[in-house]
């Protein structure tokens, strides 16, 4: 039995090289992420703070708004994974990736 039409519809071979890549979107969302929600968290307390005179710490929970487009993320990935079975979907993958890592970022 020749498999040939499942070879049609997935272009790409995930090889050595291309999982490498999967894992390097996952420490450059890390790096890239971690410094950005905390310089937004504390421009937040900085504009509260101005606002009313004081601040909670709870201020800082409402960065975590930034975060309400996670669930596009993974939609937009599950769309492109099914629809786009070229390197073009690949790369549009781990965009979507990277900015689900982003907004796990501002969530946590």
């Amino acid at each position: 039995m020749h498999h040939s039409s499942w070879n049609r519809k997935c272009e790409y071979v995930l090889n050595l090289g291309y999982s490498s890549i999967f894992y390097m979107i996952n420490n450059l969302y890390i790096l890239v992420g971690s410094p950005l929600s905390g310089w937004i968290s504390d421009r937040i307390v900085i504009d509260y703070k101005r606002k009313r005179g004081y601040w909670y710490p709870e201020d800082r929970l409402r960065a975590c708004l930034y975060s309400c487009f996670l669930p596009l993320t993974v939609l937009a990935s599950g769309l492109v994974t099914t629809y786009l079975p070229t390197r073009t979907g690949l790369i549009l993958n781990l965009v979507c990736l990277f900015i689900n890592g982003i907004g796990v970022r501002f969530a946590f």
